[in-house]
């Protein structure tokens, strides 16, 4: 009997190991063509482009507040997604006069490339009605205003804010008390002059972890930082409300080890709030310059420990 000693050869692409091997690459491949899509269409809009002017700029958004307030504007919204449509309706004082149209705006917290605007047409005494927001999920501005086309009304400009977390399928909206700041204009300025600070905080390379869980009273911070960094002996921690001025929380932490510092567990309301850590009084044993860690947050948190990032001054 005689023993064939051919081999049987197949072609590459049926072999299944070969797409195996390629699987992979070609994943990270179109991987990337999409990460490249996103970043090119999506506009991050992660830092003002001139604090200044926001400084100004907030100052004439707060006489918009007071003539909402003082028209005793209120405003619901109801969003049907099944039908694509949003109807608000808007009450205010007996004398005044409704626009025939409503600027409606979607603002995301912290990715300007989502913002949606759209202009409410009038279809009742106080009814507006407008199309359905595609909103991820997330935190939102819901801002209304006086579409500034509009001539059929003399009233002065107003303007209704709410901060909001998607989704959602109706919100009322009411006046902000005047309360956040005593001086807008020269805290766009103070802002300028944070940004120095936030600069020096990324030099550091400063991280901090707070553990604001209530049954680990006291408060305890843990400040990361570059080896040659010189730890102060105190930390000034502040708790900021986003539209409340009046709830604002400061205190001081001391230093209890090399790099951890203790305090008392803030009782906050539920809601959005910046949670700020500095040294801008330089104490005089220490070389280091005035830095601060700014974060937002949404309480109550869900993390038991908080962690602040120094992040960068891109523009």
């Amino acid at each position: 009997m005689i023993m064939s000693t051919e081999k049987i050869f197949t072609r590459w692409y049926k072999e299944p190991f070969v797409w195996f091997i390629i699987f992979f690459p070609l994943t990270a491949v179109i991987a990337g063509f999409f990460t490249l899509d996103l970043a090119i269409e999506s506009n991050d809009g992660m830092v003002a482009d001139d604090y200044y002017k926001s400084g100004l700029a907030i100052n004439m958004t707060l006489e918009r507040d007071k003539e909402a307030i003082a028209l005793g504007l209120k405003a619901h919204i109801q969003l049907d997604k099944v039908s694509k449509s949003l109807l608000l309706t808007l009450k205010a004082s007996p004398t005044y006069q409704y626009p025939e149209t409503i600027t409606l705006s979607f603002l995301h917290h912290t990715q300007s490339g989502y913002d949606q605007t759209q202009v409410l047409k009038r279809v009742g005494d106080d009814s507006y009605q407008g199309v359905f927001p595609e909103l991820i999920d997330g935190n939102w501005y819901v801002l209304l205003n006086t579409d500034k086309t509009d001539k059929s009304t003399t009233d002065k400009e107003w303007r209704l804010l709410k901060s909001v977390h998607t989704p959602l399928t109706e919100l009322s909206i009411e006046p902000n008390s005047v309360t956040a700041a005593s001086d807008y204009y020269n805290d766009g300025l103070a802002v300028s002059i944070s940004v120095a600070q936030d600069q020096e905080a990324v030099n550091q390379r400063l991280e901090a972890y707070l553990q604001l869980d209530k049954p680990h009273n006291p408060l305890l911070l843990t400040l990361k930082a570059l080896p040659t960094f010189q730890y102060p002996e105190m930390i000034t921690l502040s708790f900021f409300h986003q539209t409340q001025g009046n709830y604002t929380q400061t205190q001081v932490l001391k230093r209890v080890g090399d790099d951890r510092y203790e305090g008392v567990v803030p009782e906050l309301a539920e809601g959005n709030w910046y949670v700020q850590l500095n040294a801008t009084t330089v104490e005089k044993n220490t070389q280091t310059k005035a830095w601060r860690l700014l974060k937002y947050v949404h309480i109550p948190l869900i993390e038991k420990e908080l962690i602040v990032k120094s992040f960068f001054v891109t523009r």
